[in-house]
């Protein structure tokens, strides 16, 4: 009976350790899919984050481009203006010298 008892024990415990065997290799499998599911995400949020740094760098030169555009209207505006007031100031000096003539005579 000790035998027969020994045997049944050395049975069990087989079973028990193929069943641990079989648990061991499906987690491991889990954690391997786990690992690779995660490195996609990885890769996916770092092509995402490529796409948004070079959206943000095409924007960031679309806006130094209108801001050089407004920049140059600018000093279009101004140049126009700089013309402007020298005609203004020649037409002045024109109109004083005419003044001074007339008063000469």
């Amino acid at each position: 009976e000790a035998r027969a008892l020994k045997v049944r024990i050395v049975e069990a415990q087989t079973v028990e350790a193929r069943r641990r065997v079989e648990e061991a290799r499906a987690l491991k499998a889990q954690i391997m899919e786990a690992r690779t599911v995660a490195a996609r995400i990885v890769k996916a949020e770092m092509v995402e984050a490529q796409m948004v740094e070079t959206q943000i760098v095409k924007e960031a030169r679309a806006l130094k481009v209108r801001i050089v555009e407004a920049q140059t209207v600018e000093a279009r505006r101004r140049v126009e203006e700089a013309r402007a007031l020298k005609a203004q100031i020649m037409e002045a000096r024109t109109v004083a010298a005419r003044i001074v003539k007339a008063e000469m005579v």
